[in-house]
């Protein structure tokens, strides 16, 4: 049993090892402005190559042990999509980053006043965070654009509804999955913007 467990182990260690000199190749030679789904799809591609050549090679010499291997692909698609979700998305779109490395850059302190306006110019702005996020939705197919104007699919509304469910199954604060717009609608009125 520990014997199968290394040997899985160490094929899924292979596996990883290319996934990550795909992964990072990918992110220095044309790395993608949707971070998430670029390392999603390579884990997958990763994941899915490696079965096809198993399968292929099985078939051919029938001598490979497609459960340790079959294994190892598992363990390596689960793991890129860990690495993924943890590291290059959450640097890309984490405002708690953000704001961490505003304090640290302006001399470890700031006076909570300033941190909104840093925030509202340095990420909002600055980053084009809208920009990505949009074209992050066109490209999962939840929004279109016609006419500068911005149109919600039937996909888009599932995955609303699917991440509002899922903000209320864990607990979570709605403000990002299912916001006030009348209140903001009627903020932004007051402010003459």
């Amino acid at each position: 049993m520990i014997r199968e467990l290394s040997k899985s182990l160490s094929k899924s260690i292979l596996l990883i090892l290319v996934f990550f000199i795909v992964y990072l190749g990918k992110r220095f030679i044309a790395p993608s402005d949707i971070v998430f789904y670029e390392g999603l799809f390579i884990s997958i591609g990763v994941a899915g190559t490696a079965f096809l050549t198993i399968i292929g090679i099985h078939l051919y010499f029938k001598r490979l042990k497609l459960r340790d291997w079959i294994n190892a692909v598992i363990i390596q698609a689960l793991f890129g999509y860990a690495v993924i979700i943890t590291f290059p998305s959450l640097l890309d779109r984490s405002i708690s980053m953000y704001i961490l490395a505003t304090i640290a850059k302006s001399g470890k302190q700031v006076p909570v006043e300033r941190i909104q306006k840093l925030f509202e110019v340095g990420y909002v702005r600055d980053t084009y965070t809208v920009n990505k996020r949009l074209n992050e939705q066109i490209a999962t197919g939840n929004i279109l654009i016609k006419d500068e104007t911005i149109f919600i699919t039937e996909r888009g509304m599932k995955t609303f509804s699917l991440h509002k469910s899922l903000a209320s199954l864990f607990n979570i604060s709605k403000k990002f999955v299912d916001p006030n717009i009348k209140e903001i609608n009627q903020e932004i009125e007051k402010q003459g913007k």
